[in-house]
């Protein structure tokens, strides 16, 4: 069984709009937050921190939890994936000035038996 919950989090260089969560499955959530804040002068490097609580910490039946970081640029929807790994916070730097869509997904597998 998977397990999948998504944040948004939209950035302009200008201003951040926080979009809502989306649990797909109920208690779990997961937040994202950027640092410096909006707005930043093009080439700045962003750290990108996703909080993820009421996952099962890495167990021998469990794997911890795997997140998946990337941006659209609007309008044009260009898609960058930033990274994917068990680390909860990556730093990116945006290649073109704009208004950029970054999410996190988290997810979480239980471990295959040997």
């Amino acid at each position: 069984m998977r397990s999948l919950w998504r944040h948004s989090l939209v950035l302009a260089f200008g201003g951040f709009m926080l979009a809502a969560a989306l649990p797909a499955f109920g208690a779990p959530a997961v937040t994202l937050s950027v640092t410096p804040a909006s707005p930043q002068a093009i080439g700045t490097q962003l750290t990108l921190t996703a909080n993820a609580t009421g996952f099962v910490p890495s167990l021998a039946l469990h794997q911890g939890p795997r997140y998946s970081f990337s941006a659209v640029l609007s309008p044009s929807g260009l898609n960058y994936p930033i990274h994917t790994g068990m680390t909860s916070h990556v730093t990116w730097t945006p290649p073109n000035a704009g208004d950029y869509t970054l999410t996190v997904i988290v997810t979480q597998r239980p471990r295959k038996a040997t």
